[in-house]
């Protein structure tokens, strides 16, 4: 039952960034229309244009919230911070058993 609501709330944030990302477009585009071309599209081209985006933002928050750490250890390494636990790194110092 945890791990279903752990799912939840991981679904959650993907949804609800793509959401956003959505309606900031919509708000955009309707002031690109309004202002910038002086002329409305139809309803069904805008609303597929935000069909598009909401599908590529989810997909987008889904690759960055499920690939977290190996982008984070590429972000890392470009700029140069140190990312290596010296808890969990263990080297052989003593004399061989054989």
């Amino acid at each position: 039952m945890t791990n279903l609501i752990a799912i939840f709330r991981y679904m959650e944030k993907i949804i609800f960034l793509a959401i956003l990302v959505t309606i900031l477009y919509g708000i955009l585009k309707i002031v690109e229309m309004k202002f910038i071309e002086k002329e409305w599209k139809p309803v069904k081209q805008v609303a597929r244009d935000a069909g598009y985006v909401f599908i590529c933002s989810a997909a987008a928050a889904f690759a960055t919230f499920h690939l977290n750490g190996p982008i984070a250890d590429m972000l890392n390494i470009m700029t140069q911070t140190s990312t290596l636990d010296t808890a969990e790194t263990h080297v052989f110092t003593g004399e061989p058993d054989f």
